[in-house]
């Protein structure tokens, strides 16, 4: 096993039992999960602060999500594509809550949470550039039904998947993404249904 697979092994049995045990999981629950010895961790990370770090940072990572922009299935409507597009950005965000509910729920001799900063210093793009960039990369076959700019268009989904996939802003109103794709592409109004 090469070093980033046996990297990436940890940080994949880590992260349910983070979600699962908040920072109380063990370095040999891990282990055990990963299907090697404890002390194989602490060749790679040296604490368990820097496993949970690594953790985190792997949730935040754009980059899978990215990427399933990228390859996406050939879609035959503007409506079919933002299904799919909010499909995959209620998943990262189903996957970010879980791991972050857990956190927050952590009692404070846990370990302790690093707040990842909301703009790179050193002018690099952000998750949230790299993650519409990708958006409008998948709606750009559209781009002449639109009545907005692509950039504008992606980072209106993402507001939007947001806002329908928050716990406490919808409220028990269920937005599975394929209505939410049909009134952000046809309104609200009964007139402005499918054509």
């Amino acid at each position: 096993m090469s070093p980033e697979e046996r990297r990436r092994t940890i940080i994949e049995a880590a992260r349910p039992l983070l979600v699962a045990n908040g920072g109380r999981f063990t370095t040999k629950q891990v282990a055990e999960a990963a299907g090697i010895a404890e002390g194989t961790i602490f060749r790679v990370f040296p604490t368990k602060q820097a496993l949970y770090d690594a953790v985190i940072a792997d949730v935040l990572d754009p980059t899978p999500t990215v990427e399933a922009f990228r390859t996406m299935p050939e879609h035959h409507s503007l409506e079919e594509r933002i299904t799919a597009v909010l499909t995959l950005l209620y998943s990262d965000m189903d996957t970010i809550e879980e791991v972050f509910m857990a956190v927050h729920a952590m009692p404070s001799d846990d370990l302790s949470p690093r707040k990842p900063p909301m703009k790179n210093c050193d002018g690099a793009p952000t998750r949230s550039d790299d993650l519409r960039g990708a958006m409008a990369e998948a709606i750009a076959p559209w781009r002449d039904e639109l009545s907005v700019s692509l950039e504008e268009a992606a980072a209106w989904l993402r507001s939007v998947a947001m806002a329908t996939s928050h716990p406490f802003l919808k409220r028990g109103a269920d937005f599975p993404p394929e209505l939410a794709a049909r009134l952000i592409t046809h309104g609200l109004t009964k007139g402005s249904t499918r054509p």
